[in-house]
């Protein structure tokens, strides 16, 4: 599984989405997410924390 978190400074827009591939690499399922954060920690956490609740 792979994410990703993205962080807008001046707008505080996060852009967070997931990845789960097989053993081969070929793409399973996918998640997306749009939120708002104070600042680029909390984004990447914010993704953690949504992988772990998709998991």
């Amino acid at each position: 599984m792979w994410i990703y978190a993205s962080f807008l400074y001046h707008s505080k827009a996060a852009f967070l989405d997931g990845v789960c591939r097989d053993h081969a690499g070929t793409w399973v399922e996918g998640i997306y997410m749009a939120t708002h954060t104070l600042h680029a920690l909390e984004a990447e956490l914010s993704a953690v924390l949504m992988s772990l609740q998709w998991a």
